[in-house]
């Protein structure tokens, strides 16, 4: 009885963490496709190689703090730093996500349009580091 449920509570993390690491990935893919698509729509398909890159860069940049993490000398402090920052930062998007959600995609479009308003290595570079700290 007790492997049962120390069985059911391992599957049931495992499946939390599935649900949360689908979420993620939904919504990187949600600003991509967002950004992609206006790149395209605006005839500015040079640009659309940044956001390949920065979404290269930021997979990197997320396993190497992974890395980093788990080599952590006291890593329950870390666990806790860094429980405590993610709940402040998912409470500050709820509230966000409840005052733009409707104009999202029209932010993400404004920002993409001061991105590729600069010329040449500029613009891919705004547009690598937009797609950089939007998936990161």
């Amino acid at each position: 009885m007790v492997e049962l449920r120390l069985n059911l509570i391992y599957w049931w993390s495992m499946f939390q963490a599935f649900v949360i690491t689908l979420r993620e990935g939904l919504e990187a893919f949600l600003i991509i496709a967002i950004s992609v698509a206006h790149l395209r729509k605006t005839g500015r398909h040079e640009l659309i190689p940044a956001i390949h890159w920065g979404i290269v860069a930021s997979v990197a940049l997320s396993i190497g703090a992974a890395l980093l993490f788990q080599r952590a000398s006291n890593q329950a402090l870390w666990e806790g730093v860094l429980a405590l920052t993610a709940a402040v930062l998912v409470a500050s998007m709820i509230v966000h996500m409840w005052r733009h959600a409707k104009h999202l995609k029209g932010e993400i479009e404004i920002q993409i349009e001061r991105s590729v308003a600069k010329v040449g290595v500029k613009a891919l570079a705004s547009v690598f580091l937009f797609t950089l700290l939007m998936i990161t």
